[in-house]
């Protein structure tokens, strides 16, 4: 695969809003499993909570727009061999 096939995806933190912007709050309800997953991530990787999301909403904006492009989005393995297709909801 070469990189005209790749799209860089926001770093952590490039969307943080800027002095003076406002923001909105958001409560969100998941299940213990859910939530243990986010918190094992976020550790994982040293993000906030806050940054996990943010990376999560840019990656589906990211999928979905390959999608709408007409592209499929996949797992490929070191030889660039497709080794599991990735399905998003309508």
């Amino acid at each position: 695969m070469n990189a005209r096939h790749l799209r860089e995806v926001p770093k952590l933190g490039d969307e943080k809003p800027a002095a003076g912007m406002l923001t909105k709050r958001l409560n969100v309800n998941m299940s213990v499993e859910s939530y243990s997953e986010v918190e094992r991530l976020a550790k994982e990787h040293r993000w906030t909570i806050t940054d996990l999301i943010r990376l999560s909403i840019s990656l589906l904006k990211t999928a979905y727009d390959a999608i709408r492009e007409g592209n499929r989005l996949a797992v490929v393995n070191k030889r660039g061999r497709v080794i599991k297709e990735i399905l998003l909801p309508s």
